[in-house]
C-alpha cells in the first residue's frame, strides 16, 4: 500500500505575489540581516508556517522576491536617438527615487554575503540593463550617430546607474530633470562620442 506524500498548501499566484511584495517592501525597510520571515509574515498578514511551506530560508524567499519584479524600466524604449534613449532611460529610473536608494542599498549588501542572490540580481538586473544598453550603442551607430562602437561603451551601465543611484545619496535628495540631463549632454554623451575607434 502506497503512502502519499504530505501535500503543501496551496497558494493561489496573487497571494503568492503578496508575500513576495510584503518581503522586498521589507528588505528595503529593514535591510537583509535585518529580515525576517516573522516579519514578512507581519506584512503579509500571513503565518510563518506559510511562508515556510513555500520557501526553505530566508535566502531562498528574497531570491524569488528578487525574480519577481516585474518588465525593467527601459523595456519598450527607442526614441529614434541615442539621448532621446538615454534621457528616457534615467527619467524612467529615477521614478521611484526614494525608495530604489533603500533597496538598491539592501540588495548590495545582500549579494556581498549570499552568492545565491547575487547570481538572482546579476540574472534579474544587470544582465538584462548590459543588454539594453549595448542595444542603444548598436541604434546609434547604425544611424550614423557614432561611427563606430565607443571604446567607453564597456563602462556605460556603470555610468548610468552610478549617476543614479549615488546622485540622492551626495544631493540628498531626489534626482531632479536638470541633473539628469546634465549628466546625459556633460558626462555621457561626451565620453561616448570622443572615443569611438
Amino acid at each position: 500500500m502506497s503512502v502519499d506524500a504530505p501535500r503543501r498548501s496551496r497558494v493561489s499566484v496573487e497571494r503568492e505575489g503578496e508575500f513576495l511584495d510584503a518581503a522586498l517592501l521589507c528588505l528595503g525597510e529593514v535591510g537583509y540581516d535585518s529580515l525576517s520571515m516573522d516579519l514578512v509574515a507581519e506584512r503579509a498578514q500571513c503565518s510563518k508556517a506559510t511562508l515556510y511551506r513555500r520557501w526553505s530560508s530566508k535566502a531562498e524567499m528574497v531570491v524569488a522576491a528578487i525574480e519577481s519584479v516585474g518588465p525593467p524600466p527601459f523595456v519598450g524604449i527607442d526614441t529614434g536617438d541615442l539621448r532621446g534613449d538615454l534621457l528616457e532611460l534615467m527619467n524612467r529610473v529615477s521614478e521611484g527615487a526614494e525608495h530604489d536608494q533603500r533597496f538598491a542599498a539592501a540588495i548590495h549588501h545582500a549579494v556581498m554575503v549570499d552568492e545565491q542572490l547575487a547570481a538572482a540580481v546579476r540574472r534579474t538586473f544587470l544582465e538584462p540593463e548590459a543588454r539594453f544598453l549595448e542595444s542603444v550603442v548598436v541604434r546609434a551607430v547604425q544611424r550614423g550617430e557614432l561611427s563606430s562602437r565607443p571604446r567607453s561603451a564597456d563602462f556605460l551601465q556603470y555610468m548610468v546607474f552610478s549617476a543614479i543611484m549615488t546622485g540622492p545619496l551626495t544631493d540628498a535628495k531626489p534626482l531632479d530633470s536638470e541633473y539628469r540631463t546634465r549628466i546625459i549632454d556633460e558626462v555621457i554623451l561626451p565620453s561616448l562620442r570622443s572615443t569611438t575607434d
